[in-house]
């Protein structure tokens, strides 16, 4: 069943990557299990099919274990010889601390990728259905119900989630496969 997961994981992500004209492509990592799977595996596919790989990593400086999460993208890029960016955010008191360090997030991503690269992100299945509920109790309409998809357009770069099949149990199943080491960001519980 494991290797069924990953054979699946590999082709998910192959395949949309193949409809990509870009070879250039810039992963956003937390140091948590869903961006150190995908990493993982974009590690693999990179070495037989020729793309270019560089990571992000974002301190939110928001989590007790903040430093920890960095500590461990920086080390796995190193065993990995990926580049790695490394940039830090600073939380304000605003009443939704946690929308703003998703925008600023994603300004941070976007701003980082050079003029012929692709972002991509870990968002997976269950990403998937608490952004549906969250947008639901929100009050979205129909259209912003849809939630996120596999390919998206922001500021006119290309955003691949190839995760967003696969659900966070499948995931740690992959990370314990892979005998990844990674941080449980404690927020997300």
């Amino acid at each position: 069943m494991d290797n069924l997961n990953l054979y699946k994981a590999k082709q998910l992500v192959n395949n949309l990557l193949n409809k990509s004209k870009h070879k250039d492509f810039l992963i956003g990592i937390s140091g948590g299990v869903d961006s150190l799977v995908l990493l993982y595996i974009l590690n693999k596919l990179k070495l037989t099919h020729g793309f270019n790989l560089r990571a992000i990593h974002i301190n939110h400086n928001f989590s007790s274990n903040s430093n920890e999460m960095e500590s461990i993208c920086i080390d796995i890029c190193n065993q990995y010889e990926i580049d790695l960016i490394v940039k830090h955010i600073q939380p304000t008191k605003t009443s939704n601390v946690e929308e703003y360090l998703r925008e600023k997030r994603y300004e941070l991503f976007l701003d980082a990728l050079s003029e012929n690269e692709s972002l991509i992100l870990a968002h997976h299945l269950d990403d998937q259905v608490e952004t549906f509920f969250y947008r639901l109790f929100r009050g979205s309409s129909p259209i912003g119900l849809a939630s996120m998809k596999k390919i998206s357009i922001k500021n006119n770069k290309i955003i691949y989630r190839p995760l967003l099949s696969i659900s966070k149990s499948i995931i740690i199943n992959l990370a314990k496969q892979f005998s990844l080491d990674f941080v449980n960001d404690a927020p997300n519980d």
